[in-house]
């Protein structure tokens, strides 16, 4: 049902993964970005299940504010791209630089 990193995410992060997925369950009909959403979900709540209860129900109201909340700092430059695995992930840099 999951990707391989959010399938891997949840397991390592949290005690109980199905706890994890029971709360994320209400994402599963979501067309827009629904991966993308649910990767911001998991960082934004820090391995915390109220979080993620808290984080899917304003994602079901409003995707894309989860998403920037989550991608973007308080200046909104960008700090992470949910488009790839979580596992990838890395300050984000508009330059080629490191």
């Amino acid at each position: 049902m999951y990707p391989e990193d959010i399938e891997r995410w949840i397991n390592e992060k949290f005690a109980e993964p199905e706890r994890a997925k029971a709360a994320l369950a209400p994402l599963a009909g979501m067309e827009f970005q629904r991966e993308r959403v649910m990767r911001s979900i998991l960082s934004l709540s820090e391995s915390d299940y109220d979080s993620v209860v808290a984080w899917a129900r304003k994602a079901k109201a409003n995707p894309k504010h989860v998403i920037g909340l989550a991608e973007y700092d308080n200046r909104e430059v960008r700090k992470f791209n949910f488009h790839n695995e979580l596992f990838s992930q890395k300050p984000y840099s508009y330059t080629d630089e490191a």
